[in-house]
């Protein structure tokens, strides 16, 4: 959950002395160590900055 955290921090642009220039996508993975019927479990996210809105809605 941390990775996730971290990586929408940086797309946001609000991680301050740690922001990654510039980002607009994101992958985090993860690896649990939790055990079910065939196997551990793993997964991974991508992530993308929604497009600014161009101009005034009104």
């Amino acid at each position: 959950m941390h990775g996730l955290v971290e990586a929408i921090t940086h797309l946001r642009g609000e991680a301050g002395e740690r922001q990654v220039a510039g980002a607009t996508r994101a992958v985090v993975s993860g690896y649990g160590m939790v055990e079910y019927r065939y196997g551990m479990c793993a997964n991974a996210c991508v992530l993308e900055k929604a497009a600014e809105p161009k101009g005034d809605a009104s």
